[in-house]
């Protein structure tokens, strides 16, 4: 389901918003907070969904595959994005 998909969704499933268009206003909206909120290395978390976070990946040295003689790169440290399914929403995912 892409950004559009969700948004006609939730308009066909709210009584209080009365277009895709709108909806997609609002995802947007949601979005962009989660965003700020990440890169302010916050975290955000819904009950029974789940918790968007970040964390911080050390500096690495890794070898080409298949190079001869073996190169080496580095990769730098970085912050990445992170998602922990909620144990409500990976129930009714198993359960179907």
């Amino acid at each position: 389901m892409n950004k559009k998909e969700l948004s006609t969704a939730i308009a066909a499933k709210s009584a209080d918003i009365k277009s895709a268009t709108e909806a997609g206003r609002i995802v947007e909206t949601i979005l962009d907070v989660i965003t700020a909120e990440l890169v302010a290395k916050g975290e955000v978390e819904f009950y029974s969904f789940g918790k968007f976070s970040t964390s911080e990946q050390a500096e690495k040295t890794g070898i080409i595959p298949g190079s001869k003689p073996p190169k080496k790169y580095k990769s730098p440290a970085k912050t990445v994005g992170k998602f922990k399914f909620s144990k409500t929403l990976q129930e009714k995912i198993a359960n179907k």
